[in-house]
């Protein structure tokens, strides 16, 4: 389990054209930090995949973020938080 802060790419505009004012003025609008925070599904040489959700199986999960670590800022490492049985539900 993992908190990762990273910059995020951004994108100005519609699908017209852009008047060239507004272009210029985007054109220096900063980045923001976002913070991901997820189960390690895979980590590559330039890459790090989190899912924000994981049935205790392991057969199904939720949406899988993939954020190039040139854009990563920081990583926090949260230690396991899921236990593989559940106790308080036995039908689960």
């Amino acid at each position: 389990m993992l908190r990762i802060d990273w910059v995020d790419a951004q994108t100005s505009g519609g699908p017209g054209w852009v008047d060239a004012d507004d272009m210029q003025q985007w054109a220096y609008d900063k980045c923001v930090i976002v913070t991901t925070i997820g189960f390690v599904l895979h980590e590559g040489e330039n890459f790090i995949s989190l899912t924000d959700a994981i049935q205790h199986d392991g057969s199904a999960g939720g949406s899988v973020h993939t954020i190039p670590k040139e854009m990563i800022r920081t990583v926090h490492e949260l230690g396991i938080i899921m236990e593989t049985e559940d106790d308080d539900n036995p039908t689960a």
